[in-house]
């Protein structure tokens, strides 16, 4: 019976090698990091809050490990790399999954300088911060980087055009990195998804009401309406977003297959999306 127990105990701490998983607390991440610890992986996932990391121990195996990790603070990204060197498994380090991004929408007219600056901070130049602070580990072990992006990557819309700014700019890093690492055997994938239903769009939703609320009479007057439609439609389709469970599925293959792609469009809608967009004149589908 001792040694059944002793072997049992072993299954559950052994583990396939380490994975970095930023922005962890809820939504893709959350989803990336329950799923990989049921793979067996040891998970370092990144949260802003102390609570989260609880909470997500609660769902998963000792395998999971959260860490206080802002990617926007140079001290934290510093105390993780020191932290998952101290702490890597026999099997060593896997990579890094860049979940973690802001999103600001509202006209462009009314978006400051500062709000502008942050949504670039965020999801651009912190995450290529993070990068080079991992690229040692991630070179010793020939480890995989997975950024994941949007449509928005590709597609950019009316009242979404920080966030497109950002992800259009993400797609131009990873494609650099990817050439860039292919030399250190490190492989760098994106991922594409369509609208999926977690609470990101919840603070979406909020933090353009209140943008609104503060727009001048003028700004109203021009695009109250437009901004009131684009709230009702943007409802209805989180209420038939995908799974987060799906994306989680192939950030999964970019991580672990013998040939990763290098871009994963994820959902139907998304790949129909993408391919109007690629074959027919912008003018027949560029619309508000």
């Amino acid at each position: 019976m001792k040694d059944a127990q002793t072997y049992l105990n072993n299954e559950q701490t052994q583990s396939r090698g380490a994975v970095l998983i930023t922005g962890a607390s809820s939504g893709i991440g959350r989803e990336c990091a329950i799923a990989l610890d049921q793979l067996g992986f040891t998970v370092f996932a990144g949260v802003r809050k102390i609570e989260h990391g609880h909470s997500l121990m609660q769902q998963a195996s000792k395998r999971i490990n959260p860490i206080l990790l802002d990617i926007a603070d140079d001290e934290q990204i510093s105390s993780a790399v020191t932290t998952m060197t101290k702490q890597l498994p026999e099997a060593g380090f896997v990579g890094i999954i860049n979940n973690a991004g802001i999103a600001l929408t509202g006209p462009l007219e009314c978006v400051t300088r500062s709000a502008f600056q942050r949504q670039l901070e965020i999801n651009v130049v912190s995450q290529v911060a993070l990068i080079q602070a991992f690229l040692p580990l991630l070179r010793r072990y020939r480890g995989r980087i997975v950024n994941i992006s949007s449509t928005s990557g590709k597609i950019a819309g009316a009242f979404i055009g920080p966030y497109c700014a950002s992800k259009f700019a993400f797609e131009a890093v990873t494609t650099t990195l990817a050439r860039e690492l292919r030399s250190s055997g490190i492989t760098v994938s994106i991922v594409e998804p369509g609208v999926v239903a977690t609470p990101f769009w919840e603070k979406i939703i909020a933090d353009e009401d209140e943008l609104v609320r503060h727009m001048s009479p003028e700004a109203h007057q021009l695009y109250g309406e437009s901004l009131f439609q684009r709230r009702r439609k943007l409802v209805q389709l989180i209420g038939t977003g995908m799974s987060p469970e799906k994306v989680s599925q192939v950030v999964t293959h970019a991580l672990v297959s013998k040939r990763p792609k290098a871009r994963y469009v994820v959902g139907f809608k998304a790949k129909v999306k993408m391919m109007i967009a690629r074959f027919l004149p912008e003018c027949l589908w560029c619309r508000r």
